[in-house]
């Protein structure tokens, strides 16, 4: 787990008061179907050139087919996608638009703006996104590294007290694989110049055997100096997207930096 994530954690068990009766169970958006996408590909007709001849009022018209001669340059191929262009692809339809922002999460010391610059540049995935609709702006952050240690598995995330987080589970997919699925409530932490209010969190962690560590947050935004604009009425994916997410072959190929 990253050290502003663990720092984030820690601040927020910090400014919970002991007594939790305060707490009401947040009911989470209603999972939402993943849409299938599906290409159509154009079709083009050539048509080839018509002659008609006439030779004279008795002679019959003649229709003379030239046929089309065959390209000798071969068709073009697509543009290889950029990391962003496929992170957009993967992501369900009407999710909004995505966006590579600076981490404000982040301190000095681990360079934002360097990360913001290596994001823009198709070099990492790693980083913040906001996520943009209609009803508000919320947030995407991912972090994808190697876990290390004898089994790298040991480093997933565990689950706090259920004041903190109402939804948390740790199980162990067929594949091998390690995930965590968490709902964090939303809540208050105090930052650099005041404080600020976090919304919902959906986040997933996944750890292959290999040690590839995937950790996805998507929060429904934030309230205070950094606010991008009106919080999400709830994080812009679910669990259960996250989850499909995460397990998509595209992290082995952007496995962070």
């Amino acid at each position: 787990m990253t050290d502003h994530v663990a720092e984030l954690r820690q601040l927020l068990a910090d400014s919970l008061p002991d007594d939790t009766s305060w707490s009401t169970d947040i009911t989470p958006a209603a999972l939402r179907a993943r849409a299938a996408k599906v290409r159509r590909r154009k079709r083009a007709a050539a048509f080839t050139a018509v002659a008609v001849v006439l030779v004279g009022a008795a002679i019959p018209v003649m229709a003379l087919i030239r046929a089309a001669p065959e390209s000798a340059t071969p068709p073009a191929t697509a543009p290889a996608q950029s990391p962003l262009d496929e992170l957009r692809h993967a992501l369900p339809q009407g999710i909004g638009q995505v966006q590579p922002v600076l981490d404000w999460m982040l301190s000095d010391m681990q360079r934002p703006q360097a990360r913001l610059d290596a994001q823009r540049a198709g070099r990492t995935l790693n980083g913040l996104y906001t996520v943009r609709r209609q009803d508000g702006v919320g947030y995407l952050e991912i972090f994808v590294s190697r876990a290390t240690g004898q089994d790298p598995q040991n480093n997933i995330r565990g689950c706090a007290t259920k004041a903190i987080e109402p939804q948390c589970t740790v199980t162990t997919l067929p594949s091998g694989a390690k995930l965590n699925a968490t709902q964090t409530r939303r809540h208050t932490i105090p930052w650099s110049g005041g404080s600020e209010t976090i919304g919902t969190v959906n986040g997933v962690e996944l750890i292959q055997p290999d040690g590839l560590d995937i950790e996805i947050d998507a929060y429904a935004g934030v309230l205070g100096a950094h606010s991008p604009g009106v919080m999400l009425p709830d994080p812009p994916l679910t669990l259960q997207e996250l989850t499909d997410l995460v397990q998509l072959p595209l992290w082995q190929r952007h496995s962070g930096s």
